[in-house]
């Protein structure tokens, strides 16, 4: 998914398209970012460790106020003396369980920078605690749950054909020591208990190591709020073990906070961390594990240093496994990753960088025979495809011909390459694979279908939602246009269940826009019209939700896509605008390019209202003529009003509506009052090239920022004009763009019979055009396509 799947691509980013992967669906409000709390007593401060509640909170029309609310009078609390601290929290927590304040937010106390000591266990997610007054712990109350139906849904995002890799000892997280049969027995750390602890230990270490992979592999798919939440929950539970809480240790899971952490982390879509609150929570989960592994935060607060070094010391003898080369290296990667500030983010992620660099390498010393790790590899890649990525879009190739891979991409490919020739179906290698090669202009057709065949296979049972969508970006690059179709069914169907239960899907917007894009292609225009109604309903419901076109660019994609079918009454006839049909609680939002492109459509569409084809030239004009001009003319001047309202994001594309408007306009205008076909077209011929060098001037985005090539309209006017041979290489080049698509098949046929070409080439144009209407619905496969719109032929 490019990063234009939350910020349209042919432009800088503007604030009114800012996404932060932070969308909230559903009757659940936002739940909680992880902080840090600092209890005082006494004047002596003690580290509190809080664990993972998703609770809903409250009825969804007072969950803004709560949430605000609860932070407000958290915070009040943390401002207090260290003496009222903890009976202000109680106060909070006991109004919070009277249910008028919506529990969903842990607030900031105190954020330490990097190099600051806390302790790791205070990292989690807090919604309802008591204070033990006796070791000054807040003790997380995990049983509390109002809505278990709802959020004790998960969404099974583990690939039947794929073996998690990432494995370590997770009897480790627990303060007794295990004998040779399983059996958990009593910690000579607490010589006074007499308590005797059964639990399930190969149970628990299959319910955690579950809970880890599941993590990683929404990691993999980009969802990574809701990997953030499943950390947390991991969190969570190995803090309330009875053998943790028995033992009062600080909980030892390195690992775990490693995957709180990426779930904090940039990705190729958003290279940067934009809030410095989650940036400073993604270091500190990094410094916790970085600290637990190497041993330096277990006894911050003994009275003697050298009983803290014999029981750290005796700890990890006795109950930890030592970790891998592999754990330490992904660890000491993290930690180097998120040690520079906020505002200096790519000195640290050029350090890890090259900390999994030296590791790979270490790791491939180690082993001759192996090519490395496979997920050191994807991460490695990963972490270099960050460092080539902005706000703008990827770049990952020379912008000379968008061919040859820059010198770390190169690398990159060879490592992800090299991953997938170890594990074919390791979904983060998959997945950094069809994003790394769809920029290219000579994508490598063969390997990149494969990867994403076997993605689609791997991830179909599933409901990993982004990566079941994620085959159709490659798809679209290589003209399997149903089969793109197909992804985004699937994949709108996890991301209707993630919605359903109050999850945060990847980019739910984006899939189905996606899907109306390739079907377009296709000539599916019931699948299309379908989905267009869908795609509304979600923006209806999820107005400001940010997205991949959001609501500003893909409300009209409803009219669009009838365009791209010579629909033109329908749009004629719709009057759902944005502007009115969308209210918000606090304001009435003002998308000036949604204004845009409801007058473009619309203009289009009153010219060509019950024209099946362009009308010759040399037609008299009438006054049906004169009121679809006047119409026409009317939302051609609304939609230039609304321009310099436009942000920059969709400057082009409002440039792009402008331009060839302007050139419908002009061509029915002459086409009524000449009797010369090349009488003064090459205004409009001029207008369209225009528009044509701006559109590809964009940066590479799926699907494409406009609904169509605007390619496809000069080539038909230069058909038109008998200027044949400019036409047909016009539509060929349009077919490396957009490989066998059907709208540019045809008008390559047809300006190769009009040229009088060899019966042999026509025939094999005619060919290609119908293998492309394969898909198509009967009637628009028995029928003449609009090649160009505003054109009408």
């Amino acid at each position: 998914m490019p990063p234009s799947e939350m910020t349209p691509l042919n432009r800088k980013e503007d604030n009114n398209n800012n996404n932060n992967n932070t969308q909230f669906y559903g009757t659940a409000n936002k739940t909680n970012d992880i902080r840090i709390i600092h209890i005082r007593h006494g004047g002596e401060q003690e580290n509190c460790c809080d664990g993972n509640k998703r609770q809903a909170c409250g009825s969804a029309a007072t969950s803004a106020v709560a949430i605000v609310l609860a932070a407000l009078l958290m915070g009040t609390c943390l401002r207090m003396s260290p003496g009222l601290q903890p009976s202000c929290m109680r106060w909070v927590n006991s109004t919070a369980d009277r249910n008028w304040i919506g529990w969903n937010v842990a607030p900031t106390a105190s954020r330490n920078d990097h190099d600051n000591d806390y302790n790791a266990s205070s990292l989690g997610t807090t919604t309802n605690t008591d204070t033990d007054t006796h070791n000054n712990h807040l003790i997380v109350d995990t049983n509390r749950n109002t809505n278990q139906d709802e959020n004790n849904w998960t969404p099974n995002v583990i690939f039947g054909n794929y073996s998690m890799p990432i494995t370590f000892d997770f009897t480790s997280s627990y303060c007794g020591t295990i004998n040779s049969t399983g059996t958990e027995i009593d910690s000579d750390i607490d010589n006074d208990s007499d308590i005797d602890i059964d639990i399930d230990i190969e149970g628990s270490r299959y319910s955690i190591q579950n809970t880890f992979d599941e993590g990683l592999m929404e990691c993999y798919g980009f969802a990574f709020f809701e990997a953030r939440k499943t950390a947390t929950k991991l969190l969570a539970v190995l803090q309330n073990s009875p053998s943790w809480n028995e033992c009062q240790w600080h909980l030892y899971c390195p690992m775990c906070y490693w995957l709180l952490a990426m779930g904090y982390s940039p990705f190729v879509n958003h290279p940067r961390i934009a809030d410095k609150h989650e940036y400073e929570n993604a270091a500190k989960a990094a410094k916790a594990a970085f600290d637990q592994a190497h041993g330096s935060n277990d006894c911050r607060h003994q009275h003697s240093s050298n009983d803290c070094h014999h029981q750290h010391r005796h700890q990890h003898q006795q109950q930890h496994q030592p970790l891998s080369l592999k754990e330490l290296g992904l660890i000491d990667a993290m930690d180097l990753r998120f040690r520079p500030s906020f505002e200096n983010q790519t000195i640290g992620y050029e350090s890890y960088s090259k900390k999994l660099k030296d590791l790979h390498e270490t790791i491939v010393l180690a082993d001759s025979n192996s090519k490395g790790d496979s997920d050191v590899m994807g991460f490695l890649a990963d972490s270099i495809m960050i460092l080539h990525s902005d706000a703008e879009g990827y770049h990952f190739y020379e912008e000379t011909d968008q061919q040859t891979p820059k010198p770390g991409i190169a690398y990159a490919i060879s490592l992800l390459e090299d991953c997938l020739e170890e594990s074919p179906d390791h979904p983060l290698c998959q997945h950094l694979y069809v994003h790394i090669v769809e920029p290219s202009g000579n994508i490598p057709v063969h390997k990149a279908a494969t990867v994403a065949d076997r993605l689609s296979k791997g991830s179909y049972a599933t409901e990993a939602q982004h990566l079941q969508h994620m085959p159709s970006h490659t798809y679209l690059r290589i003209g399997r246009y149903h089969d793109a179709v197909s992804a985004n069914v699937v994949a709108h169907e996890s991301d209707e269940a993630y919605i359903h239960h109050a999850l945060v899907p990847y980019g739910p917007a984006h899939d189905i826009a996606f899907l109306i894009y390739a079907a377009q292609l296709s000539g599916e225009r019931e699948t299309a019209y379908r989905y267009a109604d869908v795609l509304r309903d979600h923006y209806r419901n999820y107005p400001t939700n940010p997205d991949g076109p959001g609501t500003e660019q893909g409300w009209h994609i409803w009219r669009t896509v009838r365009l791209r079918f010579g629909d033109y009454a329908s749009i004629r006839e719709d009057d759902d605008d944005i502007a009115s049909g969308v209210v918000i609680e606090t304001e009435k939002p003002m998308w000036p390019y949604a204004i845009v492109l409801g007058h473009y459509s619309k203009g289009v569409a009153s010219l060509r209202i019950n024209d099946s084809s362009s009308i010759n030239a040399g037609t008299a004009t009438n006054d049906d003529d004169d009121k679809k001009l006047s119409e026409a003319m009317n939302h051609l001047l609304s939609l230039r009003d609304a321009i310099p309202g436009v942000g920059s994001s969709f400057h082009g594309m409002a440039t792009v509506a402008n331009l060839t408007l302007s050139a419908a306009i002009e061509y029915y205008r002459r086409s009524r009052t000449v009797t010369e076909i090349d009488r003064g077209y090459g205004q409009v011929l001029e207008l369209y090239r225009k528009a044509r060098i701006e559109q590809e001037s964009w940066v590479y985005t799926e699907p494409p920022s406009w609904y169509t090539t605007v390619a496809l309209c000069e080539g038909t006017l230069l058909r038109m004009l008998g200027r044949y041979d400019e036409s047909i290489e016009t539509f060929r080049n349009d077919l490396k763009r957009v490989p066998k698509n059907r709208y540019a098949l045809y008008g390559l046929k047809t300006t190769m019979v009009a040229s009088g070409a060899n019966a042999s080439d026509i025939q094999e144009a005619t060919d290609r055009f119908n293998t492309a209407s394969l898909w198509s619905d009967p009637d628009v496969r028995n029928s003449i396509p609009v090649v160009c719109p505003e054109l009408g032929e």
